[in-house]
């Protein structure tokens, strides 16, 4: 969190990807390896699997539905933060 703060504050949009993707990218290691070494072990898996991705759940029944629902959110959300930054933060030249 600390670390989250001084990247908001310095209101650079590349230390906001860089910082930001870091994160992204260990948390997905760290959710894929508890996958891996824990819940598979456990009863109930094959059900729960079918059911849900790592952290999304399954709402359609086509992987490109799906796809293509996540992404629009996405896109949303992404726009949202735009539209809503401040002027100097996404334009810090």
């Amino acid at each position: 969190m600390i670390y989250s703060s001084f990247v908001l504050c310095a209101g650079n949009i590349i230390g906001f990807i860089m910082f930001y993707g870091l994160a992204c990218f260990l948390f997905a290691i760290n959710i894929y390896l508890k996958d891996k070494l824990s819940y598979e072990k456990k009863r109930g898996w094959d059900a729960y699997s079918k059911q849900s991705y790592i952290l999304l759940p399954k709402i359609f029944a086509t992987l490109a539905l799906n796809f293509a629902f996540y992404s629009v959110i996405l896109i949303m959300m992404v726009y949202f933060l735009i539209k809503e930054s401040p002027k100097g933060f996404m334009y810090p030249f």
